[in-house]
């Protein structure tokens, strides 16, 4: 006889397995990712939100609009500081799944960089970049903070 926990197991392995996909990835181009994530990060280490904003997905602007957009932009800064100088040291591809189902490829760039608040090391940045509207844009911004006390060497 199954355990309860076996039970409450077995319909979440079985909704898990009917969103699997075995589509293969379709990778951004890597030049034009990185391009587009350095000019980003540009924009932040010189303060220009609103220009960083303009970087973001469409749909992110249009729900949100610019002032909204670079006060969240703010928040997420807030946690590490603002980046003084960034360094693109690791990438990953992978995929975006959005509220309605709709799946794009991702590329997410991490960068090493010192800050406002703290010395290289610390702190990095991920810019997660997608295909939007006949163009690469900017999907998410997120500050990284030391798992167990210790950043990985590619964010050094």
């Amino acid at each position: 006889m199954l355990s309860p926990d076996w039970l409450l197991l077995i319909p979440c392995a079985a909704i898990l397995s009917c969103s699997v996909t075995t589509a293969p990835l379709q990778d951004l181009d890597p030049k034009e990712a990185v391009k587009l994530g350095d000019g980003y990060m540009l924009n932040l280490v010189n303060g220009e939100f609103g220009l960083a904003s303009a970087k973001m997905e469409a749909s992110l602007q249009r729900e949100e609009g610019v002032q909204a957009m670079e006060a969240g932009i703010r928040r997420v800064l807030h946690e590490c500081g603002a980046p003084i100088d960034y360094e693109l040291r690791h990438q990953e591809v992978g995929w975006k799944v959005y509220p309605d189902g709709t799946r794009k490829p991702t590329r997410k760039l991490f960068y090493a960089a010192a800050t406002t608040k703290y010395a290289r090391g610390h702190c990095a940045f991920s810019v997660e970049v997608t295909p939007d509207e006949g163009h690469l844009a900017v999907t998410s911004l997120a500050p990284l903070r030391p798992l167990m006390g210790k950043m990985p060497d590619w964010a050094k």
